[in-house]
């Protein structure tokens, strides 16, 4: 089964990530504490979000070693925990970045090729049988299209390529894009993928152990609607939800998610 992690967990990431454009067409707002009177501290002033969400600077787990901090810039996308804690993701340009389960060690996995000069987007932990060191990571690439699944060390096992040309009709045009963004593993162990940079905005189902495509697939783009069931203007994340087995599609531009049946 697949571990996600939410962000609240990664309390670090307040004091790694800038507030500027993380990615063509992503533009956050800066961080700010809605609150009715003026803080008694900085240390509660250095507090964002709400209810479950609410994060809390901690100077003490923000360091970060030079080979990390020198490529933080671009970070973007989301983490993965596996069941002893560690969290992992990927770093634009640079590779996979571990944190320990305390948050206090973080460490830059260098593997060669693919992993170092694409766009690591997001993280899956999938644990699996047979797997000596308790599971993989499937990494969605978007710069380069292309899926990739590595060891906990970094190293990598497979890569899914571009899907199927008789797949879709728009994977049969070479000349348009896959730019996947987000992967999902459901319990019947297939592997669902957002190809949200994509023009297609499909949701895309894949064998992980055979690396190929395959039915079903679902979505398309909204184009200049507004919210419309089953279509997406960018599907940028999927995650499973464990109390009904259903799965979540987050539309960025749109700005609701979805739920559908694997």
């Amino acid at each position: 089964m697949p571990i996600r992690t939410p962000l609240p967990l990664v309390i670090t990431l307040l004091a790694w990530l800038p507030w500027a454009d993380a990615h063509p067409g992503h533009q956050p707002e800066a961080p700010h504490l809605v609150t009715d009177s003026a803080p008694e501290s900085l240390s509660e002033a250095l507090v964002t979000g709400s209810c479950f969400f609410l994060l809390r600077y901690n100077a003490d787990l923000s360091s970060l070693p030079p080979e990390i901090a020198s490529m933080i810039l671009p970070a973007h996308g989301g983490f993965a925990k596996t069941p002893s804690g560690e969290l992992y993701f990927g770093l634009e340009k640079a590779g996979i970045v571990r944190v320990s389960a305390d948050l206090k060690t973080k460490t830059l996995l260098t593997p060669t090729g693919a992993l170092t000069d694409g766009g690591l987007h997001n993280t899956t932990y999938v644990a699996r049988d047979g797997d000596s060191d308790g599971g993989v990571l499937v990494r969605p690439d978007n710069g380069r299209g292309e899926i990739h699944v590595v060891t906990l060390e970094g190293a990598e096992v497979k890569t899914i390529g571009r899907p199927q040309p008789e797949l879709h009709p728009y994977y049969a045009d070479s000349d348009n894009s896959y730019a996947p963004t987000d992967t999902e593993v459901a319990p019947n162990g297939t592997l669902y993928v957002t190809d949200g940079y994509s023009a297609s905005k499909l949701v895309l189902a894949a064998d992980l152990d055979a690396g190929t495509y395959e039915a079903p697939l679902f979505g398309g783009p909204v184009g200049a609607a507004p919210q419309t069931p089953g279509k997406f203007s960018t599907n940028h994340g999927i995650t499973l939800d464990p109390s009904d087995g259903t799965l979540a599609v987050a539309d960025r531009e749109r700005q609701w998610v979805q739920k559908f049946t694997p």
